[in-house]
C-alpha cells in the first residue's frame, strides 16, 4: 500500500492538472502585502499613528513663543446734516506681539506629555504591524489546514468507498455476513459527512483571507514537505525571556503609562507654582482725515513698543479642593500604572514560556505522529492481511483506517502548529519582522498551486 502522504500529495497534483490554469498560486508573501493595501483595520492603525504622532507637535507648542502680526483699517464718511459738509476719514493700527514663557512647569509636562504620546504611538503601532503579520499566517495556514484535512477526508472516503464494494461483493458471494455490510456503510456515511464539513470549513477560511485582503483568491501555495522543524533560537527560555523584558511592545506601552502618570502627578502640583512669562509688543497707528469731497485735511500717526515680564505667584488660591483632590487622583493613577506594568511583565514572562514550551512540543509531536503515521500505514496493511485470512474481521479493518487518518491530521496539523507557535513566540518578545514572514514564504510551493476550484464551486 503506497503510504497516504504520497496518496494525498498525488491527487493534489492530478487535481491540479485536471483544473483550470491559473497565472500563479497566492502565496504568503503577496496576501501579506495586499493586506497591508487593502486590510481596513490596518490602514485605521495608520491613519492612528499619524494622529498620535503630532501630540509631538502639540506638547511642543506648550514651550514654544507665540508670535501674532495684525492690522486693522477703518473707513468713517459723515455727513453733518446741519451744515451740509461732508467729513471722511481713515483710521488704520497694526500691532506685533511675541509671547515667551520663561518658567512654567506645566508647560513642560505638557511638552513631556506629547512626547511619550508620540513615544507610545510607535510602540503601538509596531504591535500591530507583528499583529498583521502573524494574522496573515494564521489566515494563509487555516486554508492550507483545511485543504489538507478535506484531502485526508477524501482519501479515507475513497478508501471506505472501495472497502464497501469489496464487502458487499464478499457478502453476495456468502463470505461475510450482513453486519460487516452494514459496518462499512455506516463508516461509510460518516467520512460523507466529515467531507461535508471540511468543504465548508474550508470555504470560511478562503472568506477569511478575503476578508484580510479585500479580494477573492483563487489559489494557494502549499507548505512544502520538507519544511524543517526545528529548535528555536536562542535555545533557552530564560533568554526569550530576556529578550522580550528589552523588546516588548506590550510591555514598552506599560513602561510609558508610568511615566505618563509620572508627568501627571508632577504637573497635579503646579498650580503652587509661580510662573514668568515675557511679553513684547509693537504697535503703531495713522489716521487719515478728509473734509469736503476732495480736500485733503490733517492726519497724524503714532507708533510705540513695549517689553513686558509677568510673573505670577499664587500666594493663596482656593478652587474648591479640585485641585487637591486632582493631587491625589495623580498619585493614585500612578499606582495603579505601576501595578498594571507589573502584571504586565508577570503575564509577558509567562507567555514567552508557555509559548517556548508549546514550540518544543510541537517539535517532539511532529516526530512522534510522523512515526504514528508509519505504524499506522503498517497496522493497517497487516490489519487487512488479517481480515483477508480470517483472523480479524471487518471493524479491525475499518478501526485501523480511522486510526491512520486521524494519526495523518494529528501530525499535519502540528506541522502548523508549530509555525503559528514559532511566530507567536517571536511576536511576544516583540522582536517578529517580515523577514520572518519572507523565510516561512520561501518553504511554499509556488509552482504546485492548489486551487480553490478543485474543492468549491
Amino acid at each position: 500500500m503506497k503510504t497516504l502522504f504520497r496518496n494525498v500529495r498525488n491527487l493534489s497534483i492530478f487535481l491540479v492538472v485536471v483544473a483550470p490554469l491559473y497565472s500563479s498560486a497566492d502565496t504568503l508573501k503577496q496576501i501579506y502585502d495586499l493586506a497591508k493595501i487593502n486590510n481596513p483595520e490596518y490602514r485605521a492603525a495608520y491613519a492612528a499613528l499619524q494622529s498620535d504622532l503630532q501630540n509631538g507637535a502639540i506638547g511642543r507648542a506648550a514651550i514654544l513663543p507665540t508670535v501674532s502680526l495684525g492690522a486693522r483699517s477703518v473707513y468713517t464718511d459723515l455727513i453733518d446734516n446741519g451744515t451740509g459738509n461732508q467729513r471722511a476719514g481713515t483710521d488704520s493700527n497694526y500691532a506685533a506681539n511675541i509671547n515667551q514663557t520663561l518658567f512654567d512647569l506645566s508647560d513642560w509636562y505638557t511638552y513631556r506629555s506629547g512626547n511619550l504620546n508620540v513615544d507610545r504611538a510607535r510602540l503601538a503601532w509596531a504591535q500591530e504591524e507583528q499583529d498583521l503579520i502573524t494574522s496573515t499566517v494564521s489566515a494563509y495556514l487555516d486554508v492550507l489546514r483545511s485543504i489538507d484535512n478535506l484531502e485526508t477526508v477524501i482519501s479515507e472516503k475513497t478508501a471506505l468507498e472501495s472497502q464497501l464494494e469489496q464487502t458487499q461483493q464478499r457478502f453476495d458471494v456468502g463470505l461475510v455476513p450482513i453486519t460487516d455490510v452494514l459496518e462499512a456503510q455506516a463508516s461509510y456515511d460518516d467520512v460523507i459527512s466529515q467531507e461535508v464539513d471540511a468543504r465548508g470549513n474550508l470555504a470560511i477560511f478562503y472568506e477569511a483571507l478575503t476578508v484580510l485582503t479585500g479580494r477573492e483568491h483563487l489559489s494557494v501555495a502549499p507548505l512544502m514537505d520538507t519544511y524543517p522543524v526545528v529548535s528555536p533560537t536562542p535555545a533557552t527560555a530564560d533568554e526569550w525571556v530576556n529578550i522580550s523584558l528589552e523588546n516588548s511592545q506590550s510591555l514598552g506601552i506599560s513602561e510609558i503609562a508610568v511615566e505618563t502618570a509620572e508627568v501627571n502627578k508632577s504637573d497635579a502640583n503646579t498650580p503652587y507654582y509661580p510662573t514668568l512669562e515675557a511679553r513684547i509688543s509693537y504697535s503703531g497707528q495713522i489716521e487719515g482725515v478728509n473734509t469736503g469731497l476732495n480736500d485733503v485735511g490733517i492726519g497724524g500717526n503714532f507708533e510705540g513698543g513695549s517689553v513686558v515680564l509677568t510673573l505670577d505667584v499664587p500666594i493663596i488660591t482656593f478652587t474648591g479642593g479640585s485641585t487637591w483632590a486632582r493631587r491625589v487622583q495623580a498619585r493614585h493613577d500612578l499606582t495603579e500604572a505601576e501595578e498594571l506594568m507589573a502584571s504586565t511583565e508577570r503575564n509577558l514572562q509567562q507567555s514567552i514560556r508557555t509559548t517556548y514550551q508549546r514550540v518544543l512540543i510541537n517539535i517532539s509531536q511532529v516526530q512522534a505522529r510522523l512515526q504514528a503515521v508509519r505504524s499506522s500505514e503498517t497496522a493497517l496493511e497487516a490489519t487487512q492481511a488479517g481480515y483477508e485470512v480470517g483472523t480479524r474481521n471487518l471493524v479491525d479493518v475499518l478501526l485501523a483506517e480511522r486510526n491512520l487518518y486521524n494519526t495523518t491530521r494529528n501530525y499535519l496539523n502540528t506541522r502548523y502548529d508549530y509555525i503559528e507557535n514559532v511566530l507567536l513566540l517571536k511576536s511576544t518578545a516583540g522582536v517578529l519582522t517580515e523577514a520572518d514572514l519572507d523565510g516561512l514564504n520561501r518553504w511554499l510551493d509556488a509552482t504546485n498551486e492548489i486551487p480553490k476550484s478543485i474543492y468549491l464551486p
